[in-house]
């Protein structure tokens, strides 16, 4: 829920290399991926390329935020609060990078008066059309008032979204427990054929006039406006038990193939339980088992086309849209005595867990077996 009507900045982008996608999830028999001339020209038969992901970028360092630009207008959703550039960022101290540490946070310091809060919102300079796409986290933003998310966008501007799509990785409002992992797009892409348990580990997200929420139009009926389709994950995925345990990791897959075979697909681990291969930088998502997060992509009921050019983005706004909608519901005695604006500007003693602490960003891309370097 992350994007909304109204945009209007339009981002001049860089077309990332298309790559062939990666083998078909558990309980559909893996194959392996088209050749790029395939990606290129639909008529031309499927022909097998064996491969493996390759490790395309890690974005740890000190030169983290020179791989992003810095988001300084207005909230798209409405949130009380203000994105401020890299400058007023790093004099705020909101944001810092370390070689094996990055931190990202809101002023957890100032009375504001009934002022916005100051905080981040970045979005990476490189743009995606597949890949696997990995975040080790120590901390992630909870709390009353608090709405953050990683997650990718093809674009900001009414020509760019909803029509290039949203993928929302990871995304929490006040104290949830439950990462919710979604879509959002224009009309004609449904996830209505996925049944919990078979398809994926998780739950659908409920909606208020029909069972859950497996549209993933903005508009769709029976569903809250630009609720998208959505999943939530398992307990202890996000919120105050995830920043107690130490973390975890996250391996989001997407995987364009417009046959049928198509997908995007997450897993999420506790802090020390990441498989051998994520952890050896060599990952092989079809030995992680069924993932808690899963939609199909399928001429028919949600074609690829839905899906471009994305980057990805971090940002932690406040209250906003969804923030409003459920903080009486989720913050009950905060409710009782003040509006979620009021929390979030005169109370930043409860919002001392709101930032995050990263630990790995990664990219992966699928590489054919003639793609790849000889070795030494």
């Amino acid at each position: 829920q992350r994007g909304g009507e109204g945009k209007r900045l339009v981002i001049p982008l860089r077309m990332a290399s298309l790559t062939p996608p990666p083998p078909r999830p558990p309980g559909r028999r893996s194959r392996p991926p088209c050749l790029l001339l395939h990606a290129l020209l639909a008529a031309v038969p499927c022909v097998a390329a064996p491969g493996r992901y390759m490790l395309e970028r890690s974005y740890m360092g000190e030169d983290f935020f020179q791989r992003f630009w810095f988001w300084k207008w207005p909230d798209l959703t409405h949130g009380h609060v203000e994105f401020v550039d890299e400058p007023t960022a790093r004099s705020s101290r909101l944001l810092s990078a370390t070689p094996d540490k990055v931190y990202i946070g809101a002023d957890i310091k100032s009375v504001t008066n009934g002022k916005p809060r100051k905080s981040v919102k970045i979005f990476s300079n490189d743009v995606y059309n597949s890949g696997i796409f990995v975040i080790s986290l120590d901390h992630m933003p909870t709390g009353c008032g608090t709405w953050p998310a990683f997650w990718m966008t093809g674009g900001n501007s009414p020509e760019h979204w909803p029509a290039w799509g949203e993928y929302d990785i990871i995304e929490g409002v006040h104290r949830n427990t439950q990462v919710a992992t979604a879509l959002h797009t224009d009309r004609g892409c449904s996830q209505a054929s996925l049944i919990p348990g078979r398809d994926f580990a998780g739950t659908w997200q409920e909606a208020p006039g029909k069972p859950h929420a497996d549209d993933c139009d903005i508009n769709a009926p029976g569903q809250f406006p630009n609720q998208g389709c959505g999943q939530l994950g398992p307990e202890g995925s996000l919120g105050a038990e995830f920043n107690q345990r130490g973390g975890g990791t996250y391996a989001a897959q997407w995987s364009p193939l417009d046959d049928g075979g198509g997908f995007f697909r997450a897993w999420y681990w506790a802090n020390g339980t990441e498989p051998h291969d994520l952890r050896d930088r060599a990952p092989n998502p079809d030995l992680w088992g069924v993932p808690y997060s899963y939609y199909a992509l399928h001429p028919k009921t949600c074609p690829q086309s839905h899906f471009h050019n994305m980057r990805l983005v971090f940002d932690l706004t406040f209250c906003g849209d969804m923030g409003n909608a459920l903080y009486a519901k989720k913050c009950p005695a905060e409710a009782a005595k003040m509006t979620c604006d009021e929390l979030v500007s005169n109370h930043p003693e409860l919002l001392q867990d709101a930032y995050w602490s990263i630990r790995r960003l990664e990219t992966y891309q699928w590489q054919t077996w003639e793609q790849q370097p000889p070795r030494p």
